[in-house]
C-alpha cells in the first residue's frame, strides 16, 4: 500500500528531476548531471517495491544483465552517464500529461458526443469517427486518449457489433506514431537515430497518411457499413440549431488549441535549437497555462495541475523506471566487448538491402514483443550494432523502421500498453484486443512500409 507521504515524495523528486533536466539544457553546470542521477536513484529505491510484479522482474533482469556487461568492460564505467542515458525520454513522458489540461477548459466532451450522435448513421462512419477522434486527441493526450475516447463514444458504440471501437482506438492511436513529437515511439527513434524531429516529421507524415488510408480500407472490408434504424437516427438529431452551432464552435476552439501546441513545438525547436525532449517539455509546461489565461480558465488549470502533481505524476513511476533501466542497459551494452561480437555475428544480415533489413528489424521487434521483450530493448540493441557496423540505411529509413516495429508491438503484443488498456476497458482478453482485432492491419502496414523502403532505396 502506497501512503500519501510516499506519493508526495515521489512527486517532489520527479518534479526536481524535470526542473534539473530543463535547466541543464540552458545552463552548463557540472553538478546537474550528478543531481539528475541522484534523483533517479532515489526514485528507483522508493518506487521499485510498489511497481507491478512483471515490470519489477523486467527491471531486475535488465539490471542483472547490465551488471554482467559492466563486469566484462575493461576500464572505468561512466555510471552517471549510464543512469541518465534516457533522461530525455523520461522528461518527455512526465511532461506530456500537462497537455491534456486544455481539455478541461470547456465542455468539449459533451460537444463531441452531441455532434457524433447527430451525424453517425453507419458502423463504418462510427469507425472513421473513432479513428479521427483518437488520432486528434492522441496528439495531445498520448495514451490517455484511449480511455477518454472510449468513455466518450461508448453510448454510441453499443449500437454496433462488438470490436468496431476496439479496432478504431488502436489504429487511431498508432497513426500519429510516425511523426507526433510527444509520443514515445518518436522519442525512442530520435534517441537512437541521429536525426532531427523536423527530418523525421518530413518523412513520417507521409507514412502516417499511408497508415490512415490503410485503416480506412481495412475497416471498410471488415465492417461493411451497418445501417442504424431510422428511430435511432432521429433520436440523435433532435439537437437545436443553436446547440449544434455552439458544439461546433467548441470543437473549432479545441482544434485551434491543438494547432497552437503543434506550432509552439515547431517555433521552440527552430529558435532555441533544442532537442525534441526539451521542446515538448517546455511547451507542455507553458502553453496550457497561456491558453488558460486567454480563456480565463486559470482556476481550472490550477486544479488540474494539482491533480497532475498529486496523482498523475506519482502514478507514472513504474513506466519511468522501465525506460531509465532500458537506457542503463543500452549504455552498458554499447560499451561492452559483447557489442563487437554481435557485430561480427550479424555482419551477414547487415549486408541486406534496406528493404530486406527493414522487414527483418520490424519482424524481430514485433516477434520479441509478443513474448514480453520491450521494443525499446530490441531497438537500442539493433541501433548500437548498426551504428558500429554501418549500413546502407538512411537515417529517416532507420527511424521509420524502428517506429513501424514499435507499432507492431502496440497493435499485437499482449504486453503492450495499448492492448492492455483496451482489454481493460472492454473486458476482452489481451489476445482478442490485440492480435485478433489488428493482425490484418498490422501485417499489411509492415508489408507496405517494406515496399516503400524498397522504392525509397
Amino acid at each position: 500500500m502506497v501512503t500519501p507521504i510516499v506519493q508526495q515524495i515521489k512527486s517532489v523528486v520527479l518534479l526536481l528531476f524535470l526542473a534539473v533536466y530543463v535547466l541543464g539544457a540552458f545552463v552548463s553546470l557540472p553538478f546537474l548531471t550528478e543531481a539528475m542521477a541522484l534523483l533517479v536513484v532515489v526514485v528507483f529505491f522508493i518506487s521499485l517495491p510498489d511497481i507491478k510484479q512483471v515490470n519489477r522482474s523486467l527491471v531486475l533482469v535488465l539490471l542483472f544483465i547490465s551488471g554482467c556487461l559492466i563486469a566484462s568492460t575493461p576500464g572505468p564505467f561512466a555510471w552517471v552517464s549510464a543512469i541518465i542515458e534516457n533522461a530525455g525520454i523520461a522528461a518527455l513522458l512526465m511532461a506530456v500529461p500537462l497537455l491534456r489540461i486544455i481539455l478541461y477548459y470547456a465542455p468539449y466532451e459533451s460537444a463531441i458526443q452531441s455532434i457524433a450522435g447527430s451525424y453517425i448513421a453507419t458502423g463504418y462512419h462510427f469507425y472513421l469517427l473513432a479513428i479521427g477522434l483518437t488520432a486528434f486527441l492522441g496528439s495531445v493526450m498520448s495514451i490517455a486518449a484511449l480511455p477518454f475516447v472510449y468513455q466518450l463514444l461508448l453510448p454510441i458504440a453499443k449500437k454496433y457489433p462488438l470490436g468496431i471501437l476496439d479496432k478504431a482506438l488502436a489504429r487511431g492511436f498508432v497513426v500519429n506514431l510516425f511523426w507526433s513529437p510527444n509520443l514515445v515511439a518518436v522519442a525512442v527513434a530520435l534517441r537512437y537515430v541521429p536525426i532531427s524531429w523536423q527530418e523525421l516529421a518530413a518523412a513520417g507524415i507521409g507514412f502516417s497518411l499511408v497508415s490512415v488510408v490503410l485503416a480506412v480500407i481495412v475497416g471498410k472490408y471488415e465492417i461493411q457499413g451497418l445501417q442504424l434504424s431510422d428511430g435511432v437516427v432521429k433520436e440523435h438529431n433532435v439537437n437545436s440549431a443553436e446547440l449544434l452551432a455552439e458544439n461546433q464552435r467548441l470543437l473549432w476552439a479545441l482544434s485551434v488549441q491543438v494547432l497552437c501546441i503543434l506550432i509552439a513545438v515547431a517555433i521552440v525547436t527552430y529558435f532555441l535549437k533544442t532537442n525534441i525532449y526539451i521542446t515538448v517539455t517546455l511547451v507542455a509546461m507553458t502553453v496550457p497555462f497561456l491558453i488558460a489565461l486567454v480563456l480565463k480558465a486559470v482556476p481550472i488549470w490550477q486544479q488540474q495541475l494539482c491533480y497532475y502533481r498529486m496523482t498523475v505524476l506519482p502514478g507514472m513511476v513504474g513506466e519511468l523506471i522501465i525506460f531509465l533501466t532500458i537506457g542503463f542497459f543500452g549504455y552498458a551494452l554499447a560499451h561492452s566487448p559483447l557489442i563487437s561480437m554481435l557485430r561480427t555475428e550479424l555482419a551477414y544480415f547487415i549486408t541486406f538491402s534496406p528493404a530486406a533489413l527493414s522487414l527483418l528489424i520490424i519482424v524481430a521487434i514485433g516477434t520479441l514483443a509478443l513474448i514480453g521483450i520491450h521494443p525499446m530493448i530490441t531497438i537500442s540493441s539493433v541501433a548500437i550494432i548498426l551504428a558500429k557496423a554501418g549500413t546502407e540505411f538512411s537515417h529517416p529509413q532507420l527511424a521509420v523502421t524502428f517506429i513501424t516495429g514499435y507499432i507492431m508491438y502496440l497493435l499485437l503484443s499482449p504486453f503492450a500498453s495499448v492492448v492492455m488498456i483496451i482489454s481493460g476497458l472492454t473486458g476482452e482478453s489481451v489476445y482478442q484486443a490485440g492480435m485478433k482485432r489488428n493482425w490484418l492491419y498490422a501485417f499489411l502496414l509492415a508489408g507496405i512500409v517494406t515496399v516503400i523502403m524498397a522504392l525509397w532505396s
